[in-house]
């Protein structure tokens, strides 16, 4: 069996959340490759019936506004408008599932008996 780090686990996440934080604005690329990112991440971690997946879909496409506004300038408006609060989002959905992980560890540690040691497959390093 290999030995997943939780510090790298842990650091993956940090990682995320930190380009979730610095995406710089209407960079719609940098978007894209985050939110693929972490919906592998919740794949991997979380299972295929995750509700992350469906909350990553939901924060990508909460970017841009939901009406479009037949004003071309008022449809820039909203959607520089409404960039930095879907940003916070998604920083904040990559919060709550580093928070998920790091609960799920401990209660599997505490369902071991309170052994000092992690659960099978994890390596505290």
């Amino acid at each position: 069996m290999k030995f997943v780090s939780i510090n790298n686990i842990i650091g993956r996440f940090d990682d995320l959340r930190a380009k979730a934080s610095s995406l710089p604005h209407r960079d719609e690329g940098e978007l894209y490759s985050i939110v693929q990112r972490a919906k592998v991440f919740a794949r991997q971690i979380f299972g295929e019936k995750s509700p992350h997946l469906e909350e990553f879909d939901a924060v990508h496409s909460s970017f841009w506004p939901n009406a479009v506004h037949p004003n071309k300038e008022e449809n820039e408006r909203r959607r520089n408008e409404r960039w930095p609060k879907a940003q916070k989002e998604l920083v904040h959905l990559l919060n709550a599932m580093r928070e998920e992980f790091e609960l799920n560890l401990e209660l599997a540690v505490a369902a071991r008996g309170k052994e000092k040691s992690p659960p099978m497959g994890f390596d505290p390093n």
